[in-house]
């Protein structure tokens, strides 16, 4: 994802509150968990998670920002699940 430029936070799964949350997010409990918009991906396979980023219209190449100007934000609460979708602040 720096590689692309594309903007993102990463939260540590250390408890049960946090493994709720990715439960909640994708149905399992299985990480890592990747959500670009309405989507996801879990575990690792970078063809998977350039298509994600793909299909979210993201640059297929973009010049990194710096490592000291990305911000680490804590989780933020996932909204209820409306209709079916996965509503997600991620």
């Amino acid at each position: 994802m720096i590689k692309r430029g594309v903007p993102f936070r990463e939260i540590a799964v250390i408890g049960q509150k946090e493994l709720d949350e990715v439960k909640q997010l994708s149905g399992k409990g299985d990480l890592p968990l990747v959500v670009v918009g309405s989507l996801f991906q879990t575990g690792f396979q970078e063809s998977g998670l350039n298509n994600l980023l793909d299909t979210a219209g993201y640059p297929a190449s973009a010049t990194p920002r710096p490592i000291e100007t990305r911000k680490t934000e804590p989780a933020a609460p996932i909204a209820p699940q409306m209709g079916g979708q996965r509503q997600s602040n991620y």
